[in-house]
């Protein structure tokens, strides 16, 4: 029963604008590397001082 308002949302959404959704999605993805990137150096060079 979930499956299908669902896909009537996605397709609905994809229609007007992809380009948003899409710039959205990669911006999304570079802060979540940038937060990744900057958690791993904090977590490699704490112990190093």
């Amino acid at each position: 029963m979930a499956a299908r308002p669902r896909r009537m949302y996605l397709s609905s959404e994809r229609r007007p604008r992809p380009s948003i959704i899409l710039s959205c999605v990669l911006v999304l993805v570079f802060f979540l590397r940038s937060l990744l990137n900057t958690f791993i150096m904090r977590k490699l060079f704490w112990p190093l001082g």
